[in-house]
């Protein structure tokens, strides 16, 4: 079992000594089980479209652009191996939203909306 998926990083100003926070969408994985830095998003309050697909040769195809439309071949961001396996089944699809503990913030200001697994076989 693995668990390739994308994370949503988030960028305090003050941590990067930047202009303002952002995010980074990080790929899981690459073949050796590193994360693969993807788009950054800039602006607060847009949405996000996400996707992975699995082909039949068990490679594993990441996709995200701005906005909710529907993902197409230009939104593609990287495909591979993760940890260097090929996927075989889908067992299990899951959303969550992930927060480091610092003792006073319950979470970031994500939100998950309209989650939706598709599922096509020949």
């Amino acid at each position: 079992p693995y668990w390739p998926g994308m994370f949503l990083q988030f960028n305090r100003k003050e941590d990067l000594k930047a202009e303002k926070d952002s995010a980074t969408i990080l790929i899981r994985s690459g073949s050796r089980g590193e994360d693969i830095a993807g788009p950054t998003i800039t602006k607060a309050g847009c949405w996000w479209t996400l996707g992975i697909s699995v082909t039949s040769n068990g490679q594993v195809h990441y996709y995200a652009h701005e906005g909710v439309e529907r993902l197409t071949a230009r939104d593609h961001l990287y495909s591979g191996f993760p940890y260097g396996y090929n996927a075989q089944t889908v067992n299990t699809f899951f959303f969550n939203v992930v927060v480091q503990d610092d003792g006073r913030t319950w979470s970031t200001e994500w939100v998950v909306d309209d989650p939706a697994l598709f599922y096509y076989t020949r």
